[in-house]
Protein backbone atom coordinates (compact mmCIF):
# COMPACT_ATOMS: atom_id res chain seq x y z
CA UNK A 1 0.00 0.00 0.00
CA UNK A 2 1.70 3.29 -1.30
CA UNK A 3 0.88 6.82 0.29
CA UNK A 4 1.89 9.72 -2.47
CA UNK A 5 -0.86 12.43 -2.02
CA UNK A 6 -0.62 15.87 -2.67
CA UNK A 7 0.07 16.79 0.59
CA UNK A 8 2.62 13.90 1.63
CA UNK A 9 5.29 16.85 2.75
CA UNK A 10 2.97 18.13 5.23
CA UNK A 11 2.51 15.56 8.34
CA UNK A 12 4.61 15.51 10.93
CA UNK A 13 4.83 14.09 14.34
CA UNK A 14 5.24 16.08 17.83
CA UNK A 15 6.97 14.23 20.77
CA UNK A 16 4.97 14.82 23.67
CA UNK A 17 7.77 13.89 26.39
CA UNK A 18 4.99 11.40 28.18
CA UNK A 19 7.06 8.59 28.59
CA UNK A 20 5.72 5.51 30.25
CA UNK A 21 6.45 2.35 32.28
CA UNK A 22 6.61 -0.57 30.94
CA UNK A 23 6.55 -2.42 33.76
CA UNK A 24 2.86 -0.82 34.04
CA UNK A 25 1.69 -0.50 30.87
CA UNK A 26 2.48 -3.90 29.50
CA UNK A 27 -0.12 -5.32 32.12
CA UNK A 28 -2.34 -2.56 32.22
CA UNK A 29 -2.48 -3.47 28.13
CA UNK A 30 -3.34 -7.33 28.91
CA UNK A 31 -6.26 -6.36 31.20
CA UNK A 32 -8.09 -4.40 28.33
CA UNK A 33 -11.17 -6.02 27.32
CA UNK A 34 -11.77 -5.93 23.41
CA UNK A 35 -12.40 -7.72 20.31
CA UNK A 36 -9.08 -7.98 18.74
CA UNK A 37 -11.36 -8.78 15.29
CA UNK A 38 -13.27 -5.42 15.36
CA UNK A 39 -10.20 -3.27 16.17
CA UNK A 40 -8.00 -4.37 13.49
CA UNK A 41 -11.22 -4.08 11.25
CA UNK A 42 -11.30 -0.50 12.27
CA UNK A 43 -7.77 0.30 11.79
CA UNK A 44 -8.06 -1.43 8.69
CA UNK A 45 -10.64 0.65 7.50
CA UNK A 46 -9.03 3.81 8.69
CA UNK A 47 -6.06 3.21 7.06
CA UNK A 48 -7.52 2.78 3.85
CA UNK A 49 -9.33 5.31 4.09
CA UNK A 50 -5.87 7.85 4.87
CA UNK A 51 -3.86 6.47 2.06
CA UNK A 52 -7.43 7.66 -0.19
CA UNK A 53 -7.50 11.29 1.61
CA UNK A 54 -8.58 13.81 -0.90
CA UNK A 55 -6.78 16.44 1.40
CA UNK A 56 -5.08 17.60 4.37
CA UNK A 57 -8.10 18.01 6.45
CA UNK A 58 -9.62 14.82 5.64
CA UNK A 59 -6.30 12.86 6.65
CA UNK A 60 -6.04 14.98 10.00
CA UNK A 61 -9.94 14.34 10.56
CA UNK A 62 -8.81 10.22 10.18
CA UNK A 63 -5.69 10.41 12.51
CA UNK A 64 -7.90 12.06 15.52
CA UNK A 65 -10.37 9.05 15.03
CA UNK A 66 -6.98 6.58 15.58
CA UNK A 67 -7.15 8.03 19.68
CA UNK A 68 -8.95 5.10 20.46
Amino acid sequence: MGFDSSFKESPYFVHLNQKQSSKEAIPAYRNQRFNRQDLVQVISSLTEKMVNAVGLDEFQSLMDQLKL
